[in-house]
């Protein structure tokens, strides 16, 4: 188990303040029945060495023991740690007082608990006992970013030798892509109505049609669309979540979900990579499983993800930077042929533009791929790409996924589209 990560999952017990955080000041206490803010927060707030936060589960009876009653609600509370008496009784280590940051009337004006809201009203709350905490729109300066990051990877680097890709698309990955966007992203939403109802019917019928997945994981997928399809109007993310949880304790998809960190999108320190990588990956995934399956709409599965991003995706910045991309979809794409290159040629022009940027990862560079080292034939002598070539590496690299998974994730029964495929420092 990776110790110098951030822990995600629900508290389980132990001690309430991170001992990694031993200066800290402040618990956040983030309740929900379905864990969506609160991961969120964690690690929005890994930097601040004066707060501990720590996501419950709803009807945790564990919050009995902060004096906090309702805890069937969605809500964050605060709590002062006090001084440390020499008693094993919680009670004489914190104020339970409990200040009430947050609650579903106070997030925002339309009542949702979101991670704007808690990031807006935690910000007010710390800023008035002088700790810097993130906020929803700058949670830290580009120029900060960089200079962190500058130190944290001298620090890597006195140890040991950068990281390198392995070469492998990995079945944990666009998985992982699979579960975030659903019980992460859609999740969100109050409402689900008109056009973003549209993207998500959209969205679902190309993973039932071209995501690589076991037979419990197809019906899984099914099942989730069918629900959706006669959903009520207006239902929003918290039915949705509801929908999806049904679905797997009928269906046991068995899909890998990245909670040990992600594989070939695994980035050299957390911030990087990811899940971004992770949605270029199973996109990819997609538009060549479309070709694999000569489907017959070859604009169907890049329609889909322009609906998602628009509708779904979080980075609103990349979101817009990827419909720009698509404005000239209905008139470039007339084959299945067209639909694989063209959101390769996309993908290759975003690597171009933030090639250098701060967001990159100084160790998997931004590259126009394929390279000549693992495709020698996809490039011609005057330097240009042979499509012809560049079409069939794209082939196999997305139809021969790797399922290698981490030991606590042996458990799960995935299946998938081959043995391995092989890329360089393509994705995030």
């Amino acid at each position: 188990r990776r110790t110098d990560l951030p822990e995600l999952q629900p508290f389980s017990g132990g001690d309430i303040v991170d001992p990694r955080k031993p200066q800290t000041l402040y618990i956040v206490l983030v309740i929900e029945c379905v864990p969506m803010i609160g991961p969120q927060l964690v690690l929005d707030y890994w930097n601040v060495t004066k707060v501990t936060v720590r996501p419950f589960r709803c009807r945790d009876n564990r919050l009995r023991t902060y004096r906090i009653k309702d805890q069937a609600d969605e809500a964050v509370y605060v709590m002062k740690r006090g001084k440390v008496h020499h008693s094993k009784e919680i009670s004489d280590e914190y104020d339970y007082s409990a200040y009430r940051s947050l609650d579903k009337p106070s997030l925002e004006e339309t009542g949702d608990f979101t991670r704007k809201g808690a990031l807006t009203q935690l910000h007010r709350y710390f800023s008035k006992r002088g700790i810097t905490v993130p906020t929803p729109f700058n949670l830290s300066s580009i120029k900060d970013i960089s200079e962190n990051l500058r130190e944290a990877f001298n620090e890597i680097n006195k140890g040991k030798k950068p990281y390198k890709h392995t070469g492998e698309v990995f079945q944990v990955d666009i998985e992982g892509a699979l579960d975030h966007s659903l019980t992460m992203e859609v999740a969100i939403h109050k409402k689900i109505e008109g056009e973003a109802l549209i993207a998500l019917q959209n969205y679902l019928e190309v993973l039932v049609k071209y995501f690589p997945i076991g037979k419990g994981g197809k019906k899984f997928l099914y099942c989730v669309r069918k629900r959706v399809k006669h959903a009520p109007p207006g239902f929003g993310g918290k039915m949705f979540v509801n929908f999806i949880q049904k679905c797997k304790d009928r269906y046991n998809p068995g899909y890998v979900e990245p909670n040990n960190g992600w594989v070939g999108c695994h980035g050299t320190v957390p911030i990087y990579r990811g899940y971004p990588c992770s949605m270029w990956t199973m996109f990819h995934t997609l538009t060549v499983q479309a070709f694999h399956q000569k489907a017959e709409n070859p604009q169907e599965v890049l329609s889909a993800m322009k609906g998602y991003m628009k509708n779904f995706f979080g980075c609103t910045d990349c979101a817009h930077h990827f419909l720009q991309m698509a404005a000239n979809m209905e008139k470039e794409v007339k084959s299945l042929k067209d639909s694989v290159l063209y959101l390769w040629a996309a993908h290759n022009k975003a690597n171009k533009r933030l090639h250098g940027d701060a967001t990159e990862d100084p160790h998997f560079p931004k590259v126009q791929f394929p390279t000549s080292k693992i495709c020698k034939p996809c490039h011609k002598p005057d330097g240009a790409f042979d499509e012809r070539e560049v079409l069939n590496f794209l082939h196999h690299m997305y139809t021969h996924i790797n399922t290698v998974v981490t030991p606590t994730q042996l458990g799960f029964n995935t299946t998938y589209a081959g043995g391995t495929g092989h890329h360089d420092g393509l994705h995030g």
